[in-house]
């Protein structure tokens, strides 16, 4: 019941805690299920956090993005695989801060410093689907997912125009 559109900003997914899931989304005609390669895009994931004593730990796992944007006081605990011949690179985004609902954004282009610092948005670029994974640690309950487009985490870059995190 926690799935679907949230504050007519966001879409929200909710997972149970002690769960992992790899969620794949994908681009189709408005009017049908043919695939649309989409040029570039952005694709924002806030309110990156955990419970009380590390309970509920969220974490995200994304690849094949072409630059990745975080606060430079982020507060995730980030970490690059730079990939081999048989897997690509890929990037995890950790939570390391406890959250509560009165933290979560309201505003995706007007977020708080604090919301800035548990947020990361991936740029793609000629694309029909990506997939990404996310991983709630062990505790009781569930967390939301909240995830959305531009926010305002690249006022300050360039997307689309030589990010140094790109192709990380």
């Amino acid at each position: 019941e926690n799935n679907g559109v949230y504050l007519r900003k966001y879409g929200r997914l909710n997972m149970a805690s002690g769960t992992e899931s790899v969620m794949n989304f994908r681009f189709v005609e408005s009017n049908g299920q043919n695939p649309v390669k989409i040029e570039r895009f952005l694709f924002t994931v806030f309110d990156i956090d955990h419970g009380n004593r590390c309970t509920s730990r969220m974490t995200v796992n994304a690849s094949r993005y072409a630059a990745y944007y975080v606060d430079p006081q982020t507060e995730l605990a980030v970490h690059t695989d730079v990939g081999g011949a048989t897997w690509p690179a890929s990037s995890t985004f950790m939570s390391s801060q406890k959250g509560t609902g009165k933290d979560n954004p309201k505003f995706p282009r007007k977020l708080s410093p604090t919301q800035r610092a548990r947020s990361v948005t991936f740029e793609y670029q000629n694309v029909k689907f990506f997939n990404m994974g996310f991983k709630m640690g062990e505790g009781s309950g569930g967390r939301n997912i909240l995830f959305g487009g531009l926010s305002s985490l690249t006022d300050e870059s360039c997307p689309f125009d030589g990010h140094p995190n790109r192709g990380k």
